[in-house]
């Protein structure tokens, strides 16, 4: 999995976010979180069927005859697989594509829903939404953004975005995104005196 930003690399991409904003009436907003979701039913089912598994193999095999034993056998998994990081993130690995993509996609929306509350209706607003577990990007647009520019327009962006992270340049594909995002936008929305981005213009979701 792609690694969250280091300081330095937020420190960049902060800066390219705040100069993008300096050119531009836009609020540009980038969202980076681990996971879109815990996905805990998939992480109890799957220790569910890992701990009856491995109780099963050492019942027929005698090794754990007892039930009580077998029984915390399967907890002691189940429990693992909740705590332990590297299990979980494999459970995480599991999740079906489409389940994955499906959260990712509701989380994009709901983050920006909740920065759309701190900033006047009118400002136009792109969002970046990336999740690394499900390795999706996603960008949202406000309505006057949507009206300027086609949607065709972002998902090229979109489509860079993804395959630069795919090859672990997390902060590069960031920086690119914003970049080329502001190009489409400042023809549209230019700079307006007195416009002031939010702070923070990079939110990490660290759970």
């Amino acid at each position: 999995m792609v690694n969250m930003l280091t300081q330095p690399e937020r420190n960049v991409l902060d800066g390219t976010i705040r100069d993008a904003e300096s050119r531009t009436s836009a609020e540009l907003v980038m969202v980076i979180a681990p996971a879109s979701d815990a996905y805990q039913s998939a992480v109890l089912l799957y220790g569910f069927l890992l701990g009856s598994l491995i109780a099963l193999l050492l019942w027929i095999t005698n090794i754990v005859p007892d039930f009580p034993l077998l029984m915390a056998v399967q907890i002691t998994t189940l429990s693992m697989m909740m705590f332990v990081p590297f299990l979980n993130a494999l459970c995480l690995r599991m999740v079906p594509e489409r389940i994955g993509k499906q959260r990712a996609a509701r989380r994009a929306y709901e983050e920006y829903q909740a920065v759309s509350r701190h900033v006047p209706t009118a400002t136009p607003i792109v969002l970046f939404y990336i999740s690394l577990a499900e390795r999706y990007a996603h960008i949202v647009q406000s309505r006057s953004v949507r009206e300027k520019i086609p949607d065709s327009e972002w998902a090229h962006i979109v489509r860079t975005l993804t395959a630069e992270i795919a090859s672990g340049g997390l902060c590069n594909a960031c920086v690119n995104a914003v970049e080329s995002s502001a190009k489409l936008l400042i023809p549209h929305f230019p700079e307006r005196a007195g416009m002031t981005g939010i702070n923070p213009t990079i939110i990490e979701k660290r759970s």
